[in-house]
């Protein structure tokens, strides 16, 4: 039986995320959308910031027109006519490979009601998360099976495995992932000094072409001493699409950042260090994200902040940082820990709202009267210096 698609694993990719965009306006050409309804009707897993990058592409593209500053709807010269079916009625799709224990994979195509099952000797070397163009052939009284004629973009760049055997020129790994089945040939000087028996993370170089060809790949980390819960939690973050540790490159970007905030950027802001602040969250909080201001008037009226780390000045568009946030889309919450988007000297300090620290903030600031109507707002850009941390036990 076909997997259920809102049980899918792993994130879904910009390139997917636009086909199932496209694909949903094209099925439904008078529906007026945003980036909120979609995340609700689409059967993969992409928040709103993705959804609406997928708009505004669609946007350019002339493909979907704007009706209100959020909501779009589909072009009418991409409708669907009886003389023109070319999309619903084509036997070529792009979907996403879903993988199954017997080898084979049912394809999820969003134009399409039935996933598309393609046996293991037609997949051409397709992987699970795999986006794909896949030619359909409906059987009559069966569902619709295929074969996948490209591989339009890979959604696995790494893989968890263990050294199980050590060849002359090469070693060979198992992966710990049941949906790799393929053996991992791993060159010895790519190694990393991992030895038979090692748990190591990989960096697939070459994917194979046919059923059974090998994979190639090297070795990025050696997992020295980790017992079997540790890995567990590991290879359950890889299955989702998800590394525990940031790249070398995001690393160093967020140790760039200098303790101190520039006198320069405090000039550009609203200066409220000097207000009572502070902050709640759980007793077991690593980060700090909001914080509340409070401030009476000689007249009477009550000033109240409520601000949000800015962690826009710390990413700026296509840094090494912006784009790996953008992969990662969210921090991660296992059972025994979190995996944050951001390294973490971004996401437990420099962006986090420590008592006693100066941060900037996003702010919405509300002025009431002495009968606690609202009679001015205010939003911008603020500097903070938390006087407590108050937890929700307290």
């Amino acid at each position: 039986m076909p997997r259920k698609r809102n049980k899918r694993s792993g994130k879904s990719k910009p390139a997917v995320i636009k086909s199932a965009v496209l694909n949903y306006f094209l099925k439904n050409p008078k529906k007026r959308l945003n980036a909120g309804q979609l995340q609700k009707k689409l059967k993969i897993k992409a928040n709103k910031d993705s959804l609406r990058s997928a708009l505004e592409s669609l946007h350019q593209e002339d493909i979907i027109r704007r009706v209100s500053e959020f909501k779009f709807v589909l072009n009418k010269k991409h409708k669907l006519s009886n003389k023109n079916k070319s999309i619903a009625g084509k036997s070529t799709y792009t979907g996403t490979v879903e993988t199954i224990k017997s080898g084979a994979a049912y394809i999820l195509v969003d134009a399409l009601s039935s996933d598309v099952y393609v046996p293991a000797k037609h997949l051409k070397g397709a992987f699970n998360g795999d986006l794909v163009e896949v030619s359909v052939s409906a059987k009559k009284g069966r569902k619709p099976e295929g074969r996948i004629l490209k591989i339009l973009e890979r959604n696995t760049e790494h893989l968890l495995a263990q050294i199980s055997k050590h060849k002359k020129n090469y070693a060979i790994a198992t992966s710990a992932s049941r949906k790799v089945s393929n053996q991992i040939n791993i060159p010895v000087k790519d190694l990393q000094k991992a030895k038979e028996g090692n748990r190591v993370l990989l960096k697939i170089t070459n994917w194979p072409d046919n059923l059974g060809d090998p994979l190639w790949a090297k070795v990025e980390r050696v997992y020295k001493n980790i017992d079997s819960h540790d890995w567990s939690m590991e290879s359950i973050l890889m299955e989702n699409g998800f590394l525990s540790e940031h790249s070398k490159a995001a690393l160093t970007e967020a140790d760039s950042f200098a303790e101190e905030i520039p006198e320069e950027e405090i000039l550009k802001r609203k200066d409220l260090r000097k207000t009572l602040t502070f902050t709640i969250d759980p007793d077991t909080a690593q980060d700090f994200d909001d914080a509340i201001s409070y401030e009476e008037q000689d007249n009477g009226e009550i000033i109240i902040g409520v601000h949000i780390a800015d962690v826009t000045h710390f990413l700026k568009p296509n840094t090494v940082l912006d784009k790996e946030a953008f992969d990662r889309s969210t921090s991660v919450y296992l059972v025994d820990r979190c995996i944050p988007m951001l390294p973490e000297r971004l996401s437990n300090k420099l962006c986090s709202l420590m008592p006693n620290e100066d941060r900037l903030v996003f702010s919405a600031i509300f002025t009431f009267n002495n009968k606690l109507e609202l009679v001015d707002e205010w939003f911008g850009k603020c500097v903070i210096h938390s006087d407590k941390r108050f937890t929700y036990e307290e």
